[in-house]
């Protein structure tokens, strides 16, 4: 269906969807295309009725038209957000607009006239960040009414300068646009009004090369660098005033303690998907910005590549940012080099919701592609997570289809409600498919995936191994600078034993042969940065996270059928099995035994040594985890039986690490 045919009153499903705040519904007609300028009978925008809404879903729902549509807000929305008192999406707007209200000197003058009769002075004030004292005398109209709360503000301007005090300001790294977001605050700066843009440039840049030194070794952690230095800056904004690295403002402009007023930082924006780079991306996920790039290029030289690791291995979000940048328009054109499909297998229930889906985005069709039609843009088939015989279905489908000629392939399908209709589907004869999966699904025994090109994140391997660490000291750093907190040696300590906790938890799994129940750091992204809270929170991610996955897992791997001849596991199992019943646990099998073995032996090696408590208060912490009461022999029988059982898992021939991946 057509997502900007109109209604007789001229309004259009992003009209309504607009007049009622309904946010999913705008993404999803955004998504497909609707038009967000399309005018109704009455000459009204969608824009136009977001100022009707509460302000904070209008400010919400402004922030995802500017961000999808890729256009500005009609100007008069401004009058709007003075009229009815918002002044969050009046800074909004100014900060999205105000290059072109400074062209435009009658709209300046309207605004500023507008401002001056509102009793809200942060109109005015905020006006006063992108125009100059001069400016101001320029457009001032001496017959404009003047509120007296506003009066009382141009009567201090004069007074204010004869003492004036710097203004402290934080220095943030922010997202560039089109990537999942992010803010984090790694230093602060005094702005003087004497201080020149230069001069606050110099300032931010070196607070900018101190922080990404200490990221890139934030516990003597030197082994990789993320690559990212000042020449990967894209822009520094203060307030509304936004200037490229190396290219300050004019002297024109008003002073940085001006643009300072009522703002609480000042952001740094590395290069992003919008100019081609993956500087933003590098800094986000501690991924260095080379082996991003050469991960790209690997998808758009190979046409199946697929890639499995450990959970909570941030796999989602860092490969919903790489497939926006092969959606990214390429140079000198406003067309994308790839149209992305995406696949969520959490949701899709069957074969028949993937089919209607690449119709749905005229990957199939009911007649033939022609080979030209191919030459505008490649398709990038996205599966996520696949966890379940859906992917493997809808692979075999697609890729063991009849070629009809070179541009084109056919298949026959029968849906599910309607087995004796078949209906033939048409689609390009050459696209890609990337496809993510966890490694407890992963398998190189279906032959489908035998057709992939795989890379593994080996999460004891750089960059992975030490995500935690830099994720956690940046967190620390942002929450010291926003908070004005000393440095607490204490909470370092005890972030360096969390650290620890993680790497040495998945060691110890690769030595019981459980390399399923491995697990990536964004399990552990969200520790608190105080000390005392860690160890609750430490507790709780094991009794509710880890222990119940050891637990399956290990049982899952004793119920496998053994060779014949190998009874050394099950006659530990079930020696283990007797000394707990014999303390009282109640243990009813031979591989719960096993499992509560497991759990016994990661507690005392990954969490109880090098824990910062000590003494009774640490012996009572380690009780109220779950695998923490095991007495009795059986422990050191049944590590040697997982340890000389433990086989390595398979690589397939195809097999490419990622920090080592061959370009073509």
């Amino acid at each position: 269906s057509n997502p900007n045919s109109q209604l007789p009153d001229g309004n259009s499903c992003l009209h309504l969807a607009a007049v009622n705040g309904h946010i999913e519904c705008i993404r999803h007609l955004l998504k497909f295309g609707a038009n967000s300028s399309i005018e109704n009978n009455s000459g009204l925008t969608p824009w136009h009725h977001l100022s009707r809404l509460n302000e904070a879903i209008e400010l919400e729902c402004l922030q995802l038209f500017v961000d999808m549509s890729q256009t500005l807000p009609p100007t008069d929305l401004i009058f709007d957000a003075i009229e009815h008192n918002h002044t969050n999406t009046y800074g909004y707007l100014l900060s999205t607009m105000h290059e072109e209200l400074k062209d435009d000197p009658s709209y300046l003058s309207r605004l500023l006239r507008t401002s001056l009769r509102s009793s809200n002075t942060y109109f005015l004030e905020c006006l006063f960040a992108i125009i100059t004292m001069q400016d101001f005398i320029q457009f001032f109209d001496p017959n404009t009414f003047i509120s007296n709360e506003c009066f009382a503000v141009l009567s201090a301007l004069h007074d204010a300068e004869a003492d004036l005090k710097p203004i402290h300001v934080i220095v943030r790294i922010a997202s560039s646009n089109r990537e999942h977001r992010y803010s984090y605050g790694i230093g602060t700066i005094s702005i003087t009004p004497e201080l020149s843009w230069l001069d606050l440039e110099r300032k931010c840049i070196k607070i900018y090369t101190d922080h990404i030194t200490q990221i890139d070794s934030p516990f003597d952690y030197i082994k990789s660098s993320i690559g990212c230095s000042a020449n990967h800056i894209d822009t520094l904004t203060l307030g509304l005033t936004k200037w490229h690295y190396q290219d300050s403002p004019l002297d024109g402009s008003p002073m940085p303690y001006t643009a300072a007023r009522e703002q609480n930082s000042i952001m740094i924006q590395l290069k992003g998907i919008d100019l081609n780079a993956t500087d933003s991306l590098a800094y986000n996920y501690f991924i260095p910005s080379q082996n991003l790039k050469n991960f790209i290029r690997y998808i758009e030289q190979n046409l199946y590549v697929g890639v499995y690791g450990a959970a909570y291995l941030q796999k989602k979000s860092l490969f919903e940012d790489l497939m926006r940048y092969l959606e990214r328009p390429m140079a000198f054109s406003t067309t994308p080099k790839f149209k992305v499909i995406r696949f969520e297998f959490e949701t899709l229930t069957s074969m028949d919701d993937c089919i209607d889906e690449l119709v749905a985005q005229d990957f199939f069709r009911t007649h033939p592609w022609l080979n030209e039609q191919q030459q505008f843009v490649k398709h990038v088939l996205y599966f996520a997570n696949i966890q379940n015989s859906i992917g493997a279905d809808i692979l075999n489908l697609l890729l063991n289809s009849e070629s009809i000629s070179d541009s084109c392939q056919r298949l026959y399908y029968s849906k599910r409600d309607n087995q004796q209709s078949t209906i033939i589907y048409y689609f390009p004869s050459i696209f890609h498919i990337f496809i993510t999966m966890s490694k407890r699904t992963w398998s190189t025994e279906n032959e489908i995936y035998k057709k992939f090109k795989w890379i593994p994140f080996k999460i004891d391997s750089v960059p992975w191994n030490g995500l935690l660490k830099r994720h956690l000291w940046r967190r620390m750093i942002d929450i010291n600078v926003c908070e004005n907190r000393p440095v607490d040696n204490e909470l370092i300590k005890t972030l360096q034993w969390i650290t620890n906790v993680w790497q040495r938890y998945n060691e110890c799994l690769q030595k019981l042969s459980l390399q399923d129940a491995l697990l990536g750091p964004a399990l552990f992204f969200d520790c608190p940065m105080e000390r005392d809270a860690i160890f609750d929170w430490l507790q709780m991610k094991w009794n509710t996270i880890v222990a119940p996955l050891v637990r399956e897992l290990s049982m899952n791997k004793c119920a496998q059928p053994k060779p014949k001849g190998s009874t050394s596991a099950s006659a530990a199992a079930n020696a283990i099995a007797s000394s707990l019943r014999a303390n009282s646990l109640e243990i009813s099998t031979p591989y719960e035994s096993v499992a509560c073995t497991a759990l016994y032996v990661l507690l005392h090696r990954a969490v109880s040594r090098d824990c910062p408590l000590t003494g009774q208060e640490r012996e009572q912490y380690l009780l109220n985890f779950v695998g923490s009461r095991l007495e009795g022999g059986g422990s050191s029988s049944m590590m040697s039986s997982a340890a000389s059982s433990r086989a390595s898992t398979p690589q397939p021939s195809n097999y490419c690490d990622f920090v080592s991946i061959q370009l073509e």
